[in-house]
């Protein structure tokens, strides 16, 4: 993984993955939030995020926290699924969504470690990664 900042405080990533098979469709796709206040290793379960209908046009649906990420991903991440190498080039996600779907909780105020798994037609699990993440707000003077 790569990290770039912009000039005005956004972090972009360049990520590449690689998926050793072909799903005809993804059954589930569920986020597993956790809460680390402390540090990094003291983390307590916050909440979990679970669709399982249509979860392939939730994934690529425009609003959403995942939206700049998967919309970066090459080749387009549509199902079915075909397997090779896919890669994400200056992607980030929208925090301000998260703190529009958590009714305004800081998400500025801790850091989170997040799960991130697809299942496949078969409820299989299918693709599954995780995130550590730190918010940090900053002010851009132009």
């Amino acid at each position: 993984m790569k990290t770039l900042l912009t000039e005005n405080g956004d972090e972009l990533w360049t990520v590449g993955f690689n998926l050793t098979q072909t799903a005809n469709s993804i059954r589930i796709f569920r986020v597993v939030i956790r809460k680390c206040s402390l540090t990094r290793d003291a983390c307590e379960y916050w909440n979990t995020w679970s669709w399982d209908l249509a979860v392939c046009e939730v994934m690529r649906l425009n609003g959403t926290a995942w939206a700049p990420l998967v919309q970066r991903i090459e080749p387009p991440l549509v199902c079915p699924v075909q397997e090779g190498h896919y890669r994400a080039v200056n992607a980030s996600l929208d925090f301000d969504s998260i703190e529009r779907a958590t009714k305004g909780f800081r998400v500025d105020k801790n850091s989170w470690r997040i799960e991130v798994q697809l299942f496949d037609e078969q409820r299989a699990l299918y693709l599954c990664f995780n995130l550590q993440a730190k918010v940090t707000r900053m002010r851009v003077r132009n």
